[in-house]
């Protein structure tokens, strides 16, 4: 990886964190398009080793908010997806994979812009778990189903509800890529690198978020993640037909 791709990396990821450490979702949908279109062979494991640490902060950050009885339906969904998901990682090659996380974001990003919001029930709680679960091990973009979910909830609740299912889901994740040969050295030594970037971000979201007008922030999020996830399908469909 030359230095320019790296910046461009590290640039992403400290975007994301402070967009997840600020709304509670966001490193995934909008750092995956730009690594996989980077280094596709780094996915999806570079981001779910980073948002295993982010989300451990965050968690402990907002414990007081955590919507406990939510964490626990989902994250009945989020075991039998993510082992699905995992599957997806074994069976895919890393370019169809890069396709699927342009497609995920894009759809978690029109769903938002529609206003769909769903009930909060047990129900949608375990669907949105399974979803989150294939979604976040095969492309590490776990964020849009649950995000929809908790669209209309408290602040506080939403990122504190997020980040203990996204930390546990994605410890889910991670063992199931383990047991699946697809987290090596290289992915583990990048991670290592780009934990300055993730920290920053979310040092960032700490002092700002007071002041941050969601509202903005989700247009900001679901924009750009919508242009990186744009380039990505027009970059991986063209080597497809090429």
């Amino acid at each position: 990886m030359s230095t320019p791709e790296f910046l461009a990396i590290a640039g992403v990821v400290l975007i994301g964190a402070f967009l997840q450490g600020a709304s509670g979702f966001g490193l995934g949908m909008f750092a995956a398009p730009v690594v996989a279109l980077v280094d596709p062979t780094l996915m999806p494991a570079l981001l779910i080793l980073l948002a295993t640490v982010l989300t451990a902060i965050l968690a402990l950050r907002e414990r007081a908010a955590v919507n406990r009885a939510g964490v626990g339906w989902s994250l009945l969904g989020r075991l039998p997806g993510s082992a699905i998901g995992a599957g997806l990682v074994a069976l895919l090659s890393p370019q169809v994979l890069a396709l699927l996380v342009g497609l995920v974001v894009l759809g978690g990003a029109g769903l938002s812009v529609r206003g769909w919001v769903p009930v909060v029930n047990r129900r949608t709680l375990m669907a949105a778990g399974m979803a989150a679960g294939v979604t976040g091990t095969s492309t590490s973009i776990g964020g849009p189903p649950m995000a929809l979910l908790f669209q209309r909830s408290d602040p506080a609740e939403t990122r504190g509800t997020l980040s203990v299912f996204f930390l546990v889901g994605s410890l889910i994740s991670l063992g199931l890529l383990l047991l699946a040969g697809a987290v090596d050295l290289r992915v583990v030594t990048v991670s290592a690198w780009l934990l300055p970037a993730l920290l920053a971000g979310f040092g960032i979201s700490r002092l700002l978020v007071p002041y941050v007008n969601r509202n903005r922030m989700r247009v900001l999020a679901i924009t750009m993640s919508c242009l990186s996830a744009t380039v990505l399908l027009g970059q991986q469909l063209w080597r497809l037909l090429g």
